[in-house]
């Protein structure tokens, strides 16, 4: 670890703390509770056919992404419902796009702060 007053910006901590799966006074835990951190990656990719370069931020309108606003994509309805659920408890991500290495472009999804 060290004694570095600095954090690596990557390097957040979060405390699981795993949903409730209802019933019984135990605290879900191992009990069917969703696990937060596996739903609610701290970084996802999404690939879309339209090209741009790094750095562009995107809006989210449904399952449409926009980049200065016009429409560059859509996401999967499975990808939606992720984004509303890790909402709903507080986690909430920023989009910009970003070239991969293969020269695709993809939407990364990171969490904010």
């Amino acid at each position: 670890m060290g004694s570095g007053s600095k954090r690596k910006d990557n390097d957040r901590v979060r405390i699981n703390v795993p949903q409730s799966a209802g019933g019984g006074g135990g605290s879900g835990v191992g009990s069917g509770g969703t696990d937060i951190n596996q739903l609610c990656p701290m970084a996802f990719r999404v690939k879309i056919a339209h090209q741009l370069g790094n750095g562009t931020t995107v809006e989210i309108r449904g399952n449409e992404l926009l980049a200065n606003g016009e429409l560059i994509g859509n996401l999967p309805a499975n990808r939606v419902e992720q984004l509303k659920v890790c909402s709903e408890n507080s986690v909430n991500y920023v989009a910009t796009t970003e070239v991969g290495e293969d020269a695709a472009t993809y939407i990364k999804f990171e969490q904010s702060r």
